[in-house]
């Protein structure tokens, strides 16, 4: 019996090919059609009036002629390495042969089938105090093959995505009752106190301050962070948000570079 010549020159769609694992897919006008790597013969590359072209040789079944697969590289939208050019065929018979042959890694597609299961994971997330009266985000993920919780949960600060410790024990909190009293909070605001220093020696300023300035008034030079703040120059700092403090910040005043500082606790 004569085999068939399976041209992809006879659609006038697009072509997208992939690794299925075991298999070859091809997908055309939606359809998705595999050829299994070990039907596979030959993998070379040939070129016509059109182009460059794959031609996949299978191996002869039940007593057939070897049938032919044609691919025709400037129709093949997904691999943008496969060009219509002597190397890009060369790429693409190197890359079909790459994948009839790999037995260990996980196929493309089975990637993108295992990221969009993993997208849909169960997680439970409550708010938690510890025994400093920081509030966090205490997050448990549920695994859907073993239906268990996982068995240590992670905590984040508010607005953070980085993982902390909080101080034993942890007091789970009413989230409408917290959440109202953050709303309040954020109507109503809390009352700061400011304070005012003028100061002719070195030092530094406390810590957990919200917002502080220092403006030099002096006839010398004064430093602040190590840098230089000449006569008449201000700078300021804020923690940036309604709860967030700075550190202590040091600096070197003298009778004639004097430093007006001002600061929010």
């Amino acid at each position: 019996m004569k085999g068939t010549l399976i041209s992809l020159r006879t659609f006038l769609d697009m072509i997208q090919i992939l690794n299925l694992g075991s298999s070859l897919g091809i997908v055309q006008n939606g359809k998705l059609t595999g050829y299994s790597f070990s039907s596979i013969e030959s993998v070379t590359w040939e070129k016509d009036a059109i182009g460059y072209v794959v031609r996949i040789t299978f191996l002869a079944d039940r007593g057939c002629a070897t049938e032919a697969l044609l691919i025709p590289l400037r129709d093949v939208t997904n691999m943008p390495t496969w060009l219509d050019t002597t190397a890009g065929a060369n790429v693409a018979v190197n890359d079909i042969l790459s994948w009839i042959t790999s037995g260990t890694s996980t196929p493309p597609v089975l990637n993108n089938i295992l990221t969009t299961l993993q997208a849909f994971t169960e997680y439970e997330a409550v708010y938690v105090k510890d025994a400093t009266n920081a509030v966090f985000l205490e997050v448990r993920v549920w695994n859907q093959d073993t239906q268990t919780w996982s068995s240590v949960p992670t905590y984040y600060a508010p607005g953070s995505n980085v993982a902390v410790v909080p101080v034993a024990p942890v007091v789970y909190l009413d989230p409408t009752t917290t959440l109202a009293s953050w709303y309040s909070l954020y109507q109503n605001g809390v009352t700061r106190t400011p304070e005012l220093l003028r100061v002719t020696t070195n030092g530094s300023t406390p810590a957990g301050v919200y917002s502080i300035s220092f403006a030099n008034v002096g006839t010398t030079n004064a430093t602040v962070k190590s840098q230089t703040l000449k006569p008449g120059e201000t700078v300021g700092f804020t923690g940036g948000g309604m709860n967030n403090k700075l550190g202590a910040i040091s600096y070197t005043a003298s009778a004639t570079a004097e430093l007006l500082i001002a600061y929010v606790n």
